[in-house]
């Protein structure tokens, strides 16, 4: 062997016997043994035993063992059986003294003191896994309750296991060597393995099934994955629960990933306080301070902190901790401050626990260098990211696009990365994590480089979008939507360095706002940005078309005249033919909403005739159907029709689904036009379930189908759909166009002459109480919202129902009244509301309708 060797071996007997003696005295200790009394045993100082041992490293003493009994005799003093192997048995574990409270043994799993809050749904997933399964991981990033769930499960679960259940603590460790050591010794119950760890194991369980938990083996992941590997192949009763920030990746894992707590997206009183996360804090608060109480107002800014902290138990636990001393607003005031804010975790707590700066930084030092710069540099993206950008913003340090990608996927093995369930390879970053890395990028002095690159990128990807100078097969509408966060940052970025670049990028992000109908804040930033860049440029005149289109948007047509006539005068100087459409557009558009109709199909007869010389097909699609658009306006479907069917044979839902859906609705308005009801809301339908469809354009699909079914003898539908559609107009600030809005008032007013007024008005109240997505489901397969009672289109509620029963056998108001335990009046009320939804006169008609109506009800 050769003298490098013999080192090796010597440092490895070294860590393992300095870690033998640290469980020998943590043993002694519990016996009752004093400091003094080991340190005299071991001839060293008390005050150098004390700093090893609490330093969670091993123990090396000075001299040799004296006094101490033989590992294979049996302990006189206390009376502890000892196996063949010198080790004492789990069934003979020592008792203490009679009254004594019990104490916890080495191995087993700690107390707790504590609520789990809002974990039932994982609890009732994860025990059957245990029973399928021999391995599974916890995983989930740090703070997320990986180990408090564990210690919940196993306190239902334990019983089942008749071999016993042991738990190991891997935080401590600071070498995966001490791994298996550290693993018998707690099967062992605390004494100091003199075999393998696989004897250990298996003569610690015997011919029973048992559980062993491995507590944060991250660190360590590569000892424990081999260790649980040759377990397993071992003991084949033993099963293994982990928790990690990492899978472990052997053969037979399960992996169950811990998520965050779920947090109310919005709503008062009951819906803010609904929340697992708002429990959670309330719970935490009330612990600290008892008369803490939720009030309507503040569950909604406890809701918000929640989010904020991205719904992590640690965070939430700390910020409720601090309620004692800052009120629920100041602490969502506090949120970027969060990392040197959020501290004072329980004293007994791991030091990894104690902050939220502990927590993150723990996980951050695990990571090689190259993943800690990956890491750092994705923080400066607030909406997530895919390969292609994140590649850019580390472009230059020798991370090729398969190198990074690699890097990404490791960091979301670690937990310090999610993967976006709704966009296959896209991934974020949790807003604590977030902030950690920003000073990290900062303390690397990596923060004016990375943010250039972001800017860089994202002005590329502004021109592409404003420009249409990429290729039309991608899908640009959808991939703004996912950028919007990330461009709203580099807008804020620019603006604050003055960048040249920052109107172009503004016009990009008030492209996105129009599109989500929100005008009032794209008109709010393109004032603001055009104030401060007045020089003439790209970005200028694209900012102004965007301006433009967020005033007509909104009703101001005669302010949208001038950023849009401005947007012209730049493109046409700078001889830019893309530009130049673009701003042809805006002013035609501009032009018809002022009804100078003639001028509006002078303009957009210009853009046909240019984008045929450019070979554009998508855009010359997308302005022939504004072109029969307007035609459709003055009244000449005819000349209409031909300009539709030429733009649907240029688009396909793959290359351009939002130019498609707006092309099928101006084909259902033809199809309006010519009575053919059928076809319009089969083309409402298309244009409403396509991808990446504005907000504006949802809305105008929408009042369509809701002016098909106030047609087709469906008022009330109708009327709801068009309440809907109304209260989102309101809300959002969008207007019409004149014509589509006097067809589809027209259309409301007669379905409303065709019903009782309070049965519209019924309908009308409906539809004021949905949401944009409910509305659309009922719209599309009359899917009425869950947690109402019954469907509104049914003829009667249930109660309405049974009250119209009685009465047609004969019952008055008083009967019915002791029938269904109501009060008379209320009695009253639901008949008179029977007559009004079946429009009859009389208790007699309602006998008689009930009677001809009762067998198909019963079918």
């Amino acid at each position: 062997m050769s003298g490098k060797e013999q080192a090796s071996v010597l440092a490895e007997l070294q860590r393992t016997s300095g870690w033998a003696l640290r469980a020998a005295v943590a043993r002694a200790r519990q016996r009752g043994a004093s400091w003094r009394q080991l340190a005299v045993t071991l001839n060293m100082p008390a005050m150098t035993l004390h700093r090893q041992f609490h330093s969670r490293h091993g123990v090396f003493a000075i001299g040799q063992h004296r006094g101490g009994p033989a590992p294979t005799e049996a302990n006189t003093e206390t009376g502890e059986r000892l196996d063949a192997r010198g080790r004492p048995t789990l069934a003979d574990a020592p008792a203490t003294s009679p009254g004594a409270p019990p104490r916890q043994q080495d191995g087993d799993p700690p107390a707790v003191l504590d609520q789990l809050v809002g974990r039932e749904r994982e609890l009732v997933d994860l025990r059957p896994l245990l029973a399928k399964s021999r391995l599974i991981t916890l995983t989930g990033p740090g703070g997320v309750g990986k180990t408090r769930l564990a210690l919940e499960c196993l306190a239902k679960i334990r019983a089942s296991y008749g071999g016993g259940v042991r738990w190991v603590n891997l935080a401590p460790l600071s070498d995966g060597s001490l791994v298996a050591p550290t693993v018998a010794s707690a099967v062992l119950g605390g004494s100091i393995p003199t075999g393998s760890v696989e004897d250990a194991v298996s003569d610690g369980c015997g011919s029973r099934s048992a559980l062993l938990v491995l507590d944060n083996c991250e660190h360590v992941i590569e000892s424990c994955a081999e260790l649980v590997e040759r377990l397993l192949q071992r003991c084949p009763r033993l099963s293994v629960l982990a928790t990690s920030r990492e899978a472990l990746q052997i053969t037979g894992e399960t992996v169950f990933p811990v998520t965050p707590l779920p947090v109310p997206g919005s709503g008062r009183g009951t819906a803010a306080r609904s929340g697992a996360a708002v429990q959670l804090f309330v719970h935490r608060a009330r612990s600290v301070q008892p008369s803490f109480t939720l009030t309507d107002t503040m569950a909604e800014t406890v809701a918000a902190v929640c989010m904020r902290l991205d719904g992590i138990p640690l965070a939430i636990e700390l910020a409720a901790r601090q309620t004692a001393f800052l009120s629920p607003t100041r602490l969502l005031e506090d949120a970027d401050r969060r990392l040197d804010l959020l501290v004072g975790g329980l004293r007994t707590a791991p030091h990894r626990h104690q902050s939220l700066r502990s927590a993150v930084s723990w996980s951050y030092d695990l990571l090689d260098a190259e993943q800690q710069q990956v890491f750092r540099r994705m923080s400066v993206l607030p909406g997530g990211f895919e390969e292609p950008l994140a590649t850019a913003l580390c472009a230059g340090h020798g991370l090729s696009g398969n190198r990074v990608w690699s890097l990404l996927t490791a960091l979301a093995a670690k937990s310090l990365l999610v993967s976006d369930q709704a966009a296959t390879g896209r991934f974020r970053m949790l807003e604590s994590l977030r902030v950690f890395g920003g000073e990290c990028l900062d303390a690397a002095d990596e923060s004016e480089e990375v943010h250039e690159r972001l800017l860089a990128w994202m002005s590329d990807f502004s021109e592409r979008l404003l420009l249409w100078t990429s290729n039309p097969a991608v899908d640009l509408a959808g991939q703004l939507d996912r950028e919007r966060h990330n461009l709203h940052y580099a807008v804020t970025t620019a603006e604050r360095l003055g960048d040249p670049r920052t109107p172009l990028l503004g016009a990009a992000l008030t492209s996105c706002w129009n599109r989500r109908g929100v005008p009032r804040q794209a008109e709010r930033l393109a004032e603001r940005l055009l104030a401060a860049h007045p020089s003439p440029s790209v970005g200028r005149a694209c900012l102004s078309t965007m301006l433009s289109d967020a005033l007509c948007r909104r009703g101001h047509h005669e302010d949208a005249v001038a950023p849009a006539e401005e947007a012209l005068g730049i493109a046409q100087t700078r001889e830019h033919p893309t530009l130049i459409v673009r701003a042809l557009g805006a002013l035609s558009r501009v032009r018809s909403c002022l009804g100078e109709h003639d001028v509006a199909l002078g303009i957009y007869q210009r853009q046909v005739e240019l984008l045929r010389t450019l070979e554009q097909p998508t855009l010359l699609a997308m302005v022939l159907n504004r072109l029969a658009w307007k035609l459709l306006m003055i009244g000449r479907a005819d000349e209409a029709t031909g300009h539709i069917e030429e733009a649907l044979s240029f688009l396909d839902s793959d290359n351009a689904p939002e130019a498609l859906s707006a092309t099928l609705h101006t084909a259902a308005g033809v199809s309006i036009t010519r009575q053919r009801f059928e076809e319009a809301a089969q083309y409402f339908t298309m244009a409403l379930t396509m991808q990446s469809v504005d907000a504006e354009g949802k809305l105008y699909n929408l009042e369509g189908l809701a002016l098909v079914a106030m047609t087709d003898g469906q008022p009330e539908r109708g009327l709801r759909l068009l309440s809907t559609a109304k209260t989102i107009r309101e809300k959002s600030h969008l207007v019409a166009d004149a014509w589509w809005n006097d067809m589809v008032q027209t259309t409301a007013e007669r379905a409303r002459q065709d019903l009782p007024p309070a049965r519209a008005a019924a309908a009308l109240a409906d539809g004021k109480e949905l949401s944009p997505d409910e509305a659309i489901r009922y719209a599309l397969h009359n899917a009425w919202p869950p947690g109402r009672c019954d469907h509104p289109d049914s003829v009667l509620t249930s109660r309405q129902w049974q009250v119209a029963e009685l009465v047609a056998k004969g019952l008055t108001n008083q009967q019915i009244a002791a029938r269904l335990h109501i009060s008379p009046r209320t009695a009253a009320s639901h008949l008179e509301a029977v007559k009004i939804r079946l429009n009859l006169q009389t208790r007699a008609h309602v006998v008689t309708w009930v009677a001809s109506t009762e067998h198909t009800r019963k079918e």
